[in-house]
């Protein structure tokens, strides 16, 4: 008997812009770029793909090009945030930790703020400690279908627990983020 075709169902990512009943057709034309040409799926052949105005790809990017230029300097500047350091002591050690903090102020303005200055202000630090949750429970819950992640799994989690019992104990947050449960790891096949 030959095997059975299995189409591939395609889901958004929980917090990504992209509209649900787009999602399929999208999934399927980066199917289609893998399976054609070289067999390689890269960000130009998106781009290339996504410039015909009937591509279902097309309604996701910026056509205007003095706006789009302006998106990228914001997503340089971002980087560039993100890719500072300063290093304290602590305990005779040099510890490297990052310069700068996204984080919403009162006011709603999303910023980035120095490090000294978020952990000074607890609403701020509760941002980023939430920030760093969110991070490690995504993981969890990205990985946790694959055998090789099984044995990191309870150890991240654990950290998760650790520090929703912070944010409670330190009143950092008014809530502490609920846990999802990760999918099981089916196991995987072994190669004959």
């Amino acid at each position: 008997m030959a095997p059975t075709a299995v189409k591939t169902v395609f889901r958004v990512v929980p917090g990504a812009k992209i509209k649900r009943t787009d999602i399929q057709r999208i999934g399927e034309v980066f199917e289609q770029l893998k399976a054609s040409g070289s067999g390689v799926l890269t960000a130009a052949r998106v781009v290339q793909e996504a410039i015909n105005p009937q591509s279902p790809l097309h309604a996701y990017f910026q056509w205007d090009n003095r706006k789009a230029a302006h998106a990228y300097r914001l997503q340089q500047a971002q980087y560039l945030l993100r890719s500072i350091e300063v290093v304290i002591q602590e305990k005779g050690k040099a510890v490297a930790l990052r310069a700068f903090y996204p984080v919403t102020d009162r006011a709603g303005v999303r910023a980035y703020e120095p490090m000294t200055y978020v952990f000074e202000r607890p609403d701020l630090a509760a941002q980023v400690i939430a920030q760093a949750y969110t991070q490690l429970q995504g993981w969890v819950l990205r990985h946790a279908r694959y055998e090789w992640a099984q044995a990191v799994i309870p150890k991240i989690q654990e950290v998760l627990r650790d520090l929703a019992q912070a944010q409670k104990a330190h009143k950092l947050a008014p809530k502490a983020p609920k846990m999802q449960k990760p999918v099981p790891a089916p196991k995987a096949p072994r190669p004959k």
